[in-house]
């Protein structure tokens, strides 16, 4: 009988742990590949939050049945009912950038399939491009200067150049240098059409 018992207690927990990683890997595919670009951060947690709610009405209801709790089922529903009236009001996205920056003038969002773009203006002027919240291109001289001699230099070491491949737009300055050269053909191959 104990082995009996044992033998079903492990298939029960290997079905669920195969359930679990299956789950995994389905919400991690949905995510990315269908909720985020079609509904975007904001929509995605508001339908995330709907399919747990009910998830959370349904266990209550089981559990109410079992033997009847408010208090228990206050403690299930109520969070994401709260976090489900509070998305009409929340943008994440922006949210994160205003907090994040607190002190920056955000000038444009973009979410995209590949990352997600912020341009702010900080005090003292400088614009600033981050991707994912990390610092990527900004408009001040030494920035300037610095990928100015990432696209000038090659222009100078090579005796004719004429075809040149930038791989990033980052904030265009280093296509911008290599294309002030007479004849140069300068492509831009670049991911995320939100950094465009």
């Amino acid at each position: 009988f104990v082995a009996q018992a044992a033998d079903d207690a492990s298939r029960r927990v290997a079905t669920f742990y195969s359930l679990n990683v299956c789950g995994a890997i389905a919400g991690s595919v949905a995510a990315g590949f269908v909720l985020l670009p079609w509904l975007g951060s904001r929509g995605a947690l508001i339908a995330v939050s709907f399919v747990t709610l009910v998830s959370s009405l349904g266990l209550a209801y089981r559990l109410w049945h079992t033997a009847p709790n408010v208090a228990g089922f206050v403690s299930i529903v109520g969070p994401v009912a709260f976090l489900m009236a509070s998305l009409n009001t929340i943008d994440p996205f922006a949210d994160f950038a205003r907090r994040q920056h607190r002190t920056d003038r955000v000038m444009w969002l973009g979410e995209g399939v590949q990352t997600t773009v912020s341009v702010h203006e900080q005090r003292q002027g400088t614009k600033v491009m981050y991707l994912d919240g990390m610092h990527q291109a900004d408009d001040s001289r030494p920035s300037r200067l610095t990928h100015h001699r990432i696209g000038a230099l090659p222009m100078m070491l090579h005796p004719d150049p004429r075809k040149v491949l930038v791989v990033g737009m980052g904030g265009g300055a280093t296509p911008g240098a290599a294309a002030m050269f007479p004849g140069a053909q300068v492509d831009v191959v670049e991911l995320s059409a939100d950094v465009v």
